[in-house]
């Protein structure tokens, strides 16, 4: 062999000696959070339900995780190969479904409400107010009428304030339990992040049923509901979104109020 064929070997392999003496072995990534695709939820009895967890940062969890619902008698809940859990609706009633690290150190809550028929969307007939219209107007390809048009695939659009509200007339007095929201079919930075639900029955003295912040959406044209803990018929909702996710501009596909019972 030749010297210059020697010295060019030597050269490799004294590379691959400092290649492997700078490799170093790092621990994976342990998730810091949980949260679930949803805070609450509405079934039928018979009606299963995927509820998802995302973790945060995202990256395929380290920990050993367990489902478990606060009234078992209501539910049935089981975990599934991606740390989904599947619930199935047995009876009425409501119940907090609960998922939480073996070490007690991560958990995220949702509820869960049971009926034996469906809940009774009173959005039909309403008559919506926003302090901040489309430029073309209610009527419009993305006006506020596109809000309560019960067509997932159109949107309201509009500037966004954090002084913005939306607000329902219906046709008579009710006691709303669950309300939802739809997201758009585009641009996330736009949808609504946290906002207020109140209550009136003069349009003008408002009671505060509920408020949501840092609320997401995993999907485009997702629908989320929202429980309500109200007892109380009010013939107004308004609804105060006070925070977007950055954009100057605002869309909802779809924001409809739904009965249990009142």
């Amino acid at each position: 062999m030749s010297r210059v064929n020697i010295i060019f070997l030597l050269g490799i392999l004294a590379f691959t000696s400092l290649s492997c003496e700078a490799k170093r072995d790092f621990p994976p990534l342990v998730e810091q959070g949980v949260v679930l695709d949803l805070s609450s939820a509405a079934l039928i009895i018979g009606e299963e339900l995927v509820v998802n967890p995302i973790f945060q940062p995202n990256v395929f969890p380290q920990k050993n995780y367990e489902w478990e619902a606060s009234n078992p008698s209501i539910v049935d809940i089981s975990m599934n190969e991606d740390y989904s859990a599947t619930v199935l609706a047995k009876q009425e009633g409501t119940t907090t479904v609960r998922f939480f690290s073996a070490d007690g150190e991560l958990e995220a809550t949702a509820e869960i409400i049971v009926t034996e028929f469906g809940p009774e969307d009173v959005t039909e007939g309403a008559i919506i107010t926003v302090n901040r219209e489309n430029g073309g107007g209610p009527n419009a390809g993305e006006g506020s009428l596109k809000l309560i048009d019960n067509d997932f695939n159109n949107k309201y659009l509009t500037e966004y304030g954090t002084d913005m509200w939306v607000q329902l007339e219906l046709t008579e007095a009710r006691a709303v339990d669950i309300y939802t929201l739809t997201s758009g079919n585009d641009a996330p930075e736009r949808d609504a992040k946290a906002w207020t639900l109140e209550g009136s029955n003069d349009g003008t003295t408002w009671e505060v049923l509920d408020t949501r912040t840092d609320q997401s959406w995993s999907d485009r044209n997702q629908t989320k509901e929202f429980n309500v803990n109200n007892e109380e018929r009010f013939k107004y909702y308004r609804l105060l979104i006070t925070a977007n996710n950055g954009s100057n501009l605002i869309q909802i596909s779809e924001w409809r109020l739904m009965v249990i019972s009142d």
